[in-house]
């Protein structure tokens, strides 16, 4: 009887260890997918938050030469955020990249004008790609796309 017994307690335990097991990995995995979701919709306010200062951008100077200077960080503040400082002297689009953030503008045909990491410039994105972006649209017509995501949230175009 007794080895019975401590037969059925090492199977009660591994049932308990396996069960804690299988819901541990099944809510880091939901935790995972959830925080991937917050951090998606949150590059996508970053996107419809900078759309507008693009589209006027592009309406005074007739194109997106020169666009780089729009990007800085520390004029694009979202609601409720502090001023941000330029660390040893960086701005722009080094200060996307240093945050972690990957912005992609493509015209109105869909060609790359800025990369932040400067890979796809001059890379003409696939409509889905570009469709997942901000459109920013200058007056009645769409002059390009806005695309943040994390730096490596963004796959390879081709």
């Amino acid at each position: 009887m007794r080895g019975l017994w401590v037969k059925l307690s090492l199977a009660f335990a591994g049932v308990v260890i396996l069960s804690l097991l299988l819901t541990s990995l099944l809510i880091g995995l939901a935790t995972a997918g959830e925080f991937g979701v917050y951090v998606a919709q949150g590059n996508r306010r970053w996107a419809e938050a900078l759309a507008p200062a693009l589209a006027n951008y592009y309406l005074r100077n007739g194109g997106w030469e020169g666009v780089e200077s729009l990007l800085d960080p520390s004029s694009l503040m979202m609601p409720g955020m502090g001023p941000m400082h330029h660390p040893m002297g960086m701005s722009g689009v080094a200060m996307w990249r240093m945050m972690g953030h990957r912005l992609i503008l493509a015209d109105e045909t869909g060609r790359v004008r800025l990369d932040s990491e400067g890979t796809w410039v001059g890379t003409l994105l696939p409509e889905a790609v570009r469709n997942a972006g901000v459109p920013i649209r200058a007056g009645d017509r769409i002059a390009g796309w806005l695309l943040i995501g994390d730096a490596g949230g963004l796959s390879d175009p081709s």
